[in-house]
């Protein structure tokens, strides 16, 4: 199949509750689809996704009302990632220690995360307000 869809981007902004995963599982999956990203690479940038927003939400904001999670996602023919913006205190998925898989039976979505995508992590620094976490996975042909 021939892309023609190069650096393009689609961004949404939902509300900071585990609710709102569907959607915003959805909101990925489906533009995935549009751009004819493979289902594998799909599958991945949306779990990830679902994973780094979850901790988000449970941890960063405390289930906290009014909070939001901006998302980003964007291909350029070869890559297509979602961009994550949050104003959470910050916290590096990039930098989690691999849980124990016998001792924990809880704590491995992270993990998980790392190892199917490219994570990069910016936290909020100066006046700067908000937290940014890229999920990267192959899009083009090939992948």
């Amino acid at each position: 199949m021939s892309r023609t869809h190069t650096h393009v981007m689609a961004e949404g902004e939902f509300p900071a509750r585990l609710d709102a995963l569907s959607d915003m599982r959805r909101f990925v999956e489906i533009q995935c689809h549009a751009w004819g990203i493979p289902q594998s690479s799909s599958w991945a940038l949306v779990l990830a996704c679902d994973e780094i927003c979850s901790n988000i939400i449970r941890h960063g904001y405390r289930h906290r009302e009014g909070e939001t999670i901006h998302l980003a996602i964007t291909f350029d023919g070869r890559t297509c990632s979602v961009i994550i913006r949050d104003t959470a205190p910050p916290f590096n998925p990039v930098r989690v220690p691999r849980p124990e898989l016998l001792r924990a039976p809880s704590g491995h979505g992270l993990d998980i995360a790392n190892r199917l995508a490219q994570l990069d992590y910016r936290p909020k620094r100066g006046r700067r307000r908000e937290n940014i976490t890229r999920i990267s996975v192959p899009g083009g042909e090939g992948a």
